[in-house]
């Protein structure tokens, strides 16, 4: 009997087809997105966080004009043949990004303008800049003159 059974080619093909059911819903199960942390944009691009302004092409950097505020967006795709390519691009910010950048400045501008610890304070730096204005009287030299 348990000859039958292996030679039924019925038995074989219900099997295969079996596996395959199997290895399917196991491959959409692991290719399913899982919860992203990260706030994607339309065609799965995500911020970077990276800045940068683009203005007037006018190869002098003093110049005054309009510039624009750019965030840089980053996506991975992957190609027929199963190789990841990533992608960058660089857009137009938004209001709420440029609100970002201006606070941050803002906090690093107050954080570098604050004391640090065992910094002098201005009395004590203009009190000393007074002592090194004061003419100062050398000391006699113990070297033989010539």
């Amino acid at each position: 009997m348990a000859w039958d059974v292996i030679s039924n080619q019925w038995f074989w093909l219900g099997a295969a087809g079996f596996f395959m059911i199997a290895l399917a819903i196991i491959l959409i199960i692991a290719r399913r997105p899982t919860g992203q942390a990260k706030k994607s944009q339309e065609g799965g691009w995500f911020p970077t966080g990276r800045i940068d302004f683009s203005g007037p092409n006018e190869s002098d950097p003093d110049s005054s004009g309009n510039f624009i505020l750019q965030a840089e967006d980053t996506r991975v795709v992957r190609s027929i043949g199963g190789i990841d390519h990533h992608e960058i691009r660089w857009r137009r910010a938004t209001l709420n990004e440029a609100k970002k950048v201006v606070s941050t400045y803002h906090a690093q501008r107050s954080f570098s303008r604050a004391p640090l610890a065992g910094a002098k304070s201005v009395n004590k730096l203009a009190s000393e800049s007074e002592v090194e204005s004061s003419p100062r009287v050398e000391a006699p030299s113990l070297a033989p003159s010539a």
